[in-house]
Order: structure tokens, then sequence, then C-alpha cells
């Protein structure tokens, strides 16, 4: 069900992925959002992307992916790196991977868990042809149009996979949940929904390095 509702994420050419939750970090409770826009079209060589990260309403991060480099920001340093994944205006051999798993590498927790989506989707996955869920040693079981996984490790947590549709018209992949326990309860709960064909309006997919910001690894020096 997953892979097939991966499969018809994968053909769209525009995608939002949005998440919502909260993580306790020691006594303190966290707001998290993250916003994450997709625009692919690979036969043509144009892959670009957008993901803005905030917690407690206050930017964090933001990554940018411009059609030829992507560049990673931490508004907290002030700090950027950047790496190509296209040279002269056309996606090199490797694009996926420079790209979807740069940006999973070099984000944590909300943030990397709506880029493992696309991953899945657009990225190295879908080259492989195989899908794991979030928690790779998780176990699956199938709810009706529900995928849930449920794993002990580090602590108990369970990734679920909503999907529309049904087993003679297919499945469409619409949202996700991850939640994990802790020694107090709910220490991680976030929220995932997909919207195809649509990029939020204020999507600029470039990056120009605001003033005072250092950058800690380079390839090319200006963004677009």
């Amino acid at each position: 069900m997953v892979s097939e509702g991966l499969r018809r994420l994968s053909q769209c050419q525009k995608v939002t992925v949005s998440v919502t939750g909260y993580e306790v970090r020691a006594t303190r409770r966290v707001k998290v959002e993250v916003s994450a826009a997709l625009l692919c079209q690979p036969e043509s060589d144009t892959v670009k992307a957008e993901v803005m990260t905030f917690e407690d309403g206050k930017l964090v991060s933001r990554e940018a992916a411009d059609g030829e480099n992507l560049w990673v920001y931490d508004v907290r340093s002030n700090s950027y790196t950047s790496s190509a994944y296209a040279k002269d205006g056309k996606l090199v051999a490797d694009w996926q991977k420079r790209l979807f798993q740069t940006l999973r590498l070099r984000t944590t927790g909300a943030t990397s868990f709506g880029l493992r989506i696309l991953d899945d989707a657009f990225g190295t996955g879908l080259v492989s042809g195989e899908w794991l869920p979030w928690i790779p040693t998780a176990t699956i079981e199938r709810q009706e149009t529900h995928v849930v996984c449920t794993a002990t490790n580090p602590n108990l947590n369970n990734t679920v996979y909503y999907l529309n549709g049904d087993d003679d018209t297919g499945f469409d992949l619409v949202g996700a949940t991850f939640e994990q326990a802790g020694r107090t309860g709910t220490e991680t709960s976030w929220s995932l929904t997909i919207e195809k064909d649509k990029l939020p309006s204020d999507v600029i997919f470039g990056f120009v390095p605001p003033r005072n910001a250092h950058a800690t690894a380079v390839d090319q020096r200006d963004g677009g």
C-alpha cells in the first residue's frame, strides 16, 4: 500500500509536505512546524525544493535547492553550507543522492520526518524500488487504509501512514504521524499532510546569504 502511494506521489511535479506537532526536550515542550515544497521535473533537468522549520513560531533552519545547488542555513549560528546536485544547468547522474540524502543527513526530527516521504517517493527510495518504514526495525501492520509501523528502539514509537483508496482502484498516500513515548508520557508527536500539485504561495526556491552569515562548506559562491 505505502509503496503504491509513494509511486503515485512520484508522478506529481508539485508537492507540499507540512508537519506540525511538538517535542519534549528536558522539561520544555517545543512546538514544531515544517513546510517542505518540491518542484520535480527531472526530464527537463528541473528539480527545486525549499524547506522551512519553525520552533515555537521562530524560524530555526531553511533549506533551498535552487536547481543547481542545495543550500542549508542554520539560523541560530547564522551559517550555511552548499553542495551541488546539477552542473551547467543539468542534473548530475546521482542527483537524487546529492539532494535528498544530503537533506536528510543535515536535518533532524520533524524536518527529517517530512523529508523522508519526499526521498522515498522522488529520491533514492524510488530508484531502488524498495520501501522501508522510517524506523527500519519496525513491525508493519495494515489496518484498513492505514499502515502502522511499531518499534521499541530507542523507546516505544509508531509511525502511521494514511492512505485513500481501495484494493481495486489503488491507494494514494495523504499523510503520516509519528509518536514516541518517554518516561513521563508521549515525548514526540508529529502529524504530516501531503498536498499534491500544489506549492506554497511564498516559495522562492533560492538562497541569498543573510548579512554576516558565514559559510562552513561551499561548493559555489553564489545562490540563486
